[in-house]
């Protein structure tokens, strides 16, 4: 895959402004409290201004979820009326005049209501409560979310990422190849290779040309291609990102759940804190991420994402000492192989949990209390 002329040089400051995210971010936390209540909270993040990259098709998507959001009329609304709550609370956001933000939660007085909260999803949900404990089990149905449309663009856009990733891996493994051979160039490789972020005074080196800049510019040409993931093209309303995440997970949105008591058994969910588990989001970044520990050290591509990401500054003196190593350098459909391993998911989550000390009177009554807001879910 080519870049056209010019339009890294355009990314890369929409990616400093956090364009990692997708124009709508959608996030939901299950929270079960002492006795039988339990809350569900919703987060909708909407994108606006120089993020949506004046893209006609992802601005009037954008913009047509707003108006459903402002009105009710969106699945998430529709969903919290399904569980019947007896306290609700919804927090719009706005910015500049336009919503930006949107949070609703609902507190129901029967746990089991968690499982209307998903009929019209992909998941089937269940909690059972015992005498001295309580489960939450959720059992996604086979496929993803994606139309047939979404289909057939995902599967055109797929092998030429796969490609650009192969090449990533390659230009690394003859870049740190080249570098255990000529140690001097390595702090200004870096430098070249990670000049888009914040790493602070950069003292004069040595001027790289020649061999090493050929070899540095090309792992930094294939970085930025790979990125070309969280890119939404000029022609469509979705990047591959998030075809992925609408081709492989069967899940709504990002979810979280806290239990109150000790956990008995945990299947499927990442601990994610105390009382805190996660469902593992599937996409091809999440997939890439798990599939390739340890092929690539310092892996370049990565530091590269987590620090336009984060804004955080890059500290070169530790990167500088850190041994360089590449173990593996797959080709295409070797890596659609090992990516596709970590994309199938799990037949079923599943948490249990202890309630032997918890009584109904240790439920909140104070309303305040009741809201207190769980700890975020993964984006």
């Amino acid at each position: 895959m080519k870049l056209r002329p010019g339009l890294v040089a355009a990314l890369l400051p929409c990616f400093l402004l956090a364009c990692f995210e997708p124009p709508i971010s959608e996030s939901v936390q299950i929270r079960f409290l002492a006795g039988n209540l339990a809350m569900v909270g919703v987060t909708v993040k909407l994108a606006h201004g120089d993020s949506l990259q004046n893209n006609k098709a992802v601005e009037e998507r954008v913009e047509a979820f707003r108006r459903d959001l402002l009105e009710g009329r969106d699945p998430w609304a529709r969903r919290l009326r399904a569980v019947e709550p007896v306290l609700e609370r919804v927090v719009l956001d706005h910015e500049k005049g336009s919503l930006v933000r949107v949070t609703r939660k609902a507190a129901f007085e029967e746990q089991e209501r968690v499982s209307r909260f998903f009929e019209d999803t992909l998941i089937q949900a269940r909690v059972e409560r015992r005498e001295l404990e309580s489960e939450l089990t959720l059992v996604p149905s086979r496929g993803g979310r994606a139309t047939r449309s979404q289909r057939e663009q995902f599967a055109q856009k797929r092998d030429p990422w796969l490609a650009a990733l192969s090449r990533y891996f390659a230009s690394v493994g003859a870049l740190y190849d080249f570098l255990r051979d000529h140690p001097s160039h390595v702090r200004p490789c870096y430098e070249l290779l990670f000049q888009d972020l914040k790493i602070g005074e950069r003292p004069e080196g040595e001027r790289l040309d020649g061999e090493a800049r050929q070899r540095c510019e090309a792992t930094k040409q294939s970085i930025e291609e790979v990125l070309q993931l969280f890119s939404t093209p000029s022609e469509g309303e979705y990047s591959l990102e998030e075809l992925s995440n609408l081709v492989y997970d069967p899940f709504p949105a990002a979810l979280s759940v806290r239990v109150p008591g000790p956990v008995l058994e945990l299947s499927g969910f990442q601990k994610a804190g105390d009382g805190l588990f996660l469902v593992p989001r599937l996409g091809l970044w999440e997939a890439l991420m798990a599939a390739q520990a340890g092929w690539v050290a310092p892996d370049p591509l990565r530091i590269q994402f987590e620090h336009l990401q984060s804004g955080e500054s890059l500290d070169l003196e530790a990167l500088l000492r850190q041994p360089r190593e590449v173990a593996r350098r797959p080709s295409s459909g070797e890596l659609e192989q090992a990516l596709g391993e970590h994309l199938r998911g799990v037949p079923a989550y599943r948490i249990r949990w202890s309630t032997r000390d918890l009584r109904d009177s240790d439920a909140p009554t104070d309303l305040e209390e009741i809201w207190k807001e769980p700890a975020a879910s993964n984006p």
